[in-house]
């Protein structure tokens, strides 16, 4: 199994990655871990590139990925001039909210 973990904030996303391309998505804060859900690998790396590719302004919150496995989306919007990342869970209920991140690659 293969692991990657991008720091956002104080929390981070991590992405435990099997031998199978199954990649299955958390999220730790400082009290909590919560299970955002799965996606292959693949997938989940294109969608990931192509979302923090490009961090130019936005005023609505833009999509950048959903997790088929319970149902998680993260999403990414400009507020003052910082680029702000939140999660909702399949109820659309916000689940986590952070404020801007560290440059990283995805090496996987």
């Amino acid at each position: 199994m293969k692991d990657f973990c991008i720091d956002i904030s104080n929390s981070k996303l991590f992405f435990c990655i099997d031998k199978n391309d199954w990649c299955k998505v958390s999220l730790v804060d400082d009290s909590d871990r919560i299970k955002l859900g799965a996606e292959n690998w693949p997938i989940l790396k294109e969608k990931l590139e192509s979302s923090f590719v490009n961090l130019s302004s936005s005023k609505e919150p833009e999509w950048m990925l959903n997790l088929s496995e319970n149902h998680c989306s993260l999403y990414r919007q400009t507020i003052e001039g910082k680029n702000i990342f939140f999660g909702e869970n399949d109820q659309g209920d916000l689940i986590w909210r952070a404020t801007p991140i560290t440059p990283f690659e995805i090496s996987n």
